[in-house]
């Protein structure tokens, strides 16, 4: 069985991002990520 990880709320945080940052490489999209799923795990 899978688990989905990427909630609606944050797939559509990511698709802001990619649309506001066309030149976005895998990277920065990847910290992003992080900072959005671990922003409240400190």
């Amino acid at each position: 069985m899978t688990k989905t990880v990427i909630t609606e709320s944050l797939k559509e945080q990511l698709v802001e991002f990619l649309d506001q940052n066309n030149k976005a490489d895998l990277v920065t999209t990847y910290l992003f990520y992080l900072e959005k799923t671990n922003s409240g795990k400190r």
